[in-house]
């Protein structure tokens, strides 16, 4: 799956006139572009050492999930207030 952006639907004039909402619930209907999008996403962050990753509870999170998992590492879920969803 090489254009992505085929598989994301442009909603126009979202949230205003002239505005343009790209919604992702439709790329998740697609296992191939899943999966290219979690490997575009975790090619930067490869040579890292990195020990753990957080990330804002939001859409996004459903990627980044994979991504630190695709990686090997753990992931904490953060609020948007600052609060971890998770406690250790």
């Amino acid at each position: 799956m090489r254009d992505l952006k085929a598989v994301i639907r442009t909603v126009p004039h979202f949230p205003k006139s002239g505005g343009q909402y790209r919604d992702i619930t439709t790329h998740l209907a697609y296992p191939a572009a899943i999966a290219e999008s979690v490997k575009r996403l975790a090619e930067p962050y490869r040579a890292l050492r990195l020990h753990a990753c957080w990330g804002i509870v939001a859409r996004f999170c459903l990627f980044f999930s994979l991504v630190v998992l695709t990686l090997w590492r753990s992931f904490f879920p953060v609020r948007t207030d600052g609060n971890f969803l998770l406690e250790q």
